[in-house]
């Protein structure tokens, strides 16, 4: 028989410094993800995975996706309604056909 280990004997303790930075950069960017804030933070110097910063989210009692901000809009409806004018705005000439 294997033996059994708890999930939580392998998590590491966040530091209180992580912590109060997810959740500032939640508050002051409601618009951000957890991927966003992660991405932040690791460009900041700090080793984290994304799955620490949803924690740290869902912990608070914060909605981890964008989704809590109310300004959420779909990426096909976003890629759709700039696909016909983004080559009009690249400086791209393209070809003319006649």
């Amino acid at each position: 028989m294997r033996h059994q280990v708890s999930v939580l004997q392998w998590q590491v303790k966040i530091p209180p410094t992580i912590r109060e930075l997810v959740l500032e950069m939640a508050r002051d960017n409601p618009s951000w993800g957890y991927w966003r804030i992660h991405g932040e933070l690791v460009g900041l110097g700090h080793e984290l995975v994304s799955s620490t910063v949803w924690r740290i989210l869902k912990g608070a009692g914060i909605d981890p996706t964008r989704r809590r901000s109310g300004l959420t809009v779909h990426w096909v409806s976003r890629k759709r309604g700039r696909s016909g004018s983004h080559r009009a705005r690249s400086g791209f000439p393209g070809r003319i056909r006649e």
